[in-house]
């Protein structure tokens, strides 16, 4: 509160405010707008309300400030609900406005306003806007000897913009303009409904434009330094601030600056502009834009979700082989990988941690490093050496090393003999006909250490017997058993099925079943 309250009065149908000392500057306008809006919340007025109350404050105070030849020394604020109206009474001490009717009419006329931009035609055109009813009584006609500035509007009770699409306060708009008033009147319009950001400069702007990554930006045109044509282009040159919707609200001809169009901009508002529709655009801008962002995303995600879609064939040799998978709508980070060299398949399964597309993101990115080491002859042999090459990659590659992946690397035979290198990967499980065994295999995180190096574990099957293995969205959430059933098949799908039929779970989840038949 400034110091120059000197009591608060609430009453049951509103508040009085007095003030018995002169206001200190526009600062003491802020604090007691401010403060007044507080009040107006425990009344449980509506922002649009409240929005209301504050800009019509704000424009008197800021009048009583700067032109009477004798300035305040006293002024009573009431703020007071009527049945569906507020009615707002600002009595003061100073110097009555000798041309206040001239003012207000001027102000009634909208091109009048556009053609002058006076702050006094600008700010009254905005009150008047908002009320019913606006009068002044010059203090030689009052009964207490004050002026009293009069407003009545009316109550909102339309639906309103959090009714119709939420919560909007999550929506960052920037407010750009060298004029103080002009920038104080479209702070005040929006501040009840969008977290409200407001610079002085376009410079200013643009130094918070990275580390705040604003919805949507409301800019002046005609600003000393960097102009909003300036402003704009330097935003283009990136494709973040390219894409944030711009719009220019300014007191220039938009005829004559019939080149805007090529700024890539989304609007051209006139000053003063209607606050409901401001509040309105920037609504449909960044709802719009949040929209073609998540198509954008989504045809991404989709894109890779299929690329990365884990795929194996039905049979290698005198093998059986049998994949499930399941990728969740936010996950993604399973993959597989298989090649062949003489005698052998090669087979390797991948969880990379996290949710969402830069789970995704890195799984893709992990695949198609992969990829490069199958087709490196010197890889193509052994499951540790591609661990190995793997790990070496992750290690000088700051992409590849920001985030964590298992692995489990398999060279089926077509003798039965199995190899097996494991990178922090769940241990696979060794079906017999008699027990459910898991397979001592370890081995660190890719790129955890220089000096990893990756050992196999080696298993020969006899036939009708089976190597199962899967990520820890399945293996977590589905603990296998040893069920005489599922020795009953020489064939990978029955088996694949039994365990599958009982999946749950919210992660993304792979299973496979590698069944030896047996020389041919």
């Amino acid at each position: 509160m400034p110091s120059s309250q000197r009591y608060l009065q609430k009453t049951t149908n509103g508040f009085h405010v007095l003030i018995e000392s002169a206001l200190t500057g526009y600062d003491s306008i802020s604090e007691i707008r401010e403060h007044i809006a507080q009040q107006a919340k425990t009344q449980g007025l509506h922002a649009t309300d409240i929005g209301a109350i504050g800009m019509t404050i704000s424009e008197i105070l800021t009048n009583l400030l700067k032109h009477p030849t004798e300035k305040a020394q006293r002024i009573h604020l009431e703020i007071k609900t009527s049945g569906d109206y507020i009615l707002i009474d600002i009595a003061d001490d100073s110097t009555p406005f000798t041309s206040f009717d001239q003012k207000y009419h001027e102000a009634r006329d909208k091109k009048a306003v556009h053609d002058s931009l006076r702050e006094g035609g600008y700010g009254l055109y905005c009150v008047l806007k908002m009320h019913s009813d606006v009068s002044y009584i010059p203090k030689e006609k009052s009964s207490d000897h004050m002026n009293h500035f009069h407003a009545k509007r009316k109550k909102f009770k339309a639906k309103t913009l959090e009714d119709r699409t939420g919560n909007l306060h999550n929506i960052k708009v920037f407010i750009v303009d060298d004029d103080r008033f002009a920038l104080e009147m479209t702070k005040t319009a929006l501040e009840n409904y969008f977290n409200v950001y407001a610079f002085n400069s376009a410079e200013k702007a643009y130094a918070a434009f990275n580390t705040e990554a604003p919805d949507i930006i409301i800019s002046d045109f005609y600003m000393p330094g960097m102009n909003g044509e300036e402003f704009r282009k330097a935003l283009s040159k990136s494709d973040i601030g390219n894409l944030t919707p711009f719009v220019f609200l300014s007191g220039g001809d938009e005829k004559k600056l019939s080149y805007l169009s090529q700024l890539g901009i989304d609007d051209f508002l006139k000053k003063p502009a209607d606050p409901e529709k401001l509040r309105l655009l920037i609504q449909r801008l960044v709802l719009r834009s949040r929209q073609i962002k998540q198509n954008h995303a989504g045809a991404f995600e989709k894109k890779i979700s299929n690329i990365l879609r884990p795929q194996l064939p039905h049979d290698y040799g005198p093998w059986s082989i049998a994949l499930r998978n399941h990728m969740h709508t936010a996950g993604g980070g399973d993959f597989v990988l298989y090649s062949f060299s003489d005698h052998a398949m090669n087979i390797l399964l991948s969880d990379v941690m996290g949710h969402g597309l830069e789970a995704k993101f890195f799984s893709y990115a992990f695949a198609g490093y992969l990829r490069s080491l199958y087709r490196m002859k010197s890889y193509e042999s052994s499951p540790a050496q591609i661990l190995n090459g793997l790990s070496k990659g992750t290690i000088d590659d700051e992409l590849l090393e920001s985030t964590v992946m298992t692995c489990l690397a398999l060279r089926i035979n077509n003798n039965g003999r199995v190899h097996i290198a494991s990178a922090g990967h769940p241990p696979p499980l060794h079906l017999r006909k008699n027990a459910l065994e898991k397979i001592s295999v370890q081995g660190p995180l890719p790129g955890l250490s220089l000096n990893a190096h990756y050992h196999e574990t080696t298993v020969t099957l006899t036939p009708g017997e089976s190597i199962i293995f899967g990520t820890d969205g399945f293996l977590d959430h589905n603990p296998i058993l040893f069920n005489p059933e599922l020795t009953q098949h020489p064939d990978a799908e029955p088996i694949a099925d039994h365990l599958w039929q009982n999946v749950e779970g919210a992660d993304d989840r792979t299973l496979i079943v590698l069944t030896y038949g047996g020389t041919r």
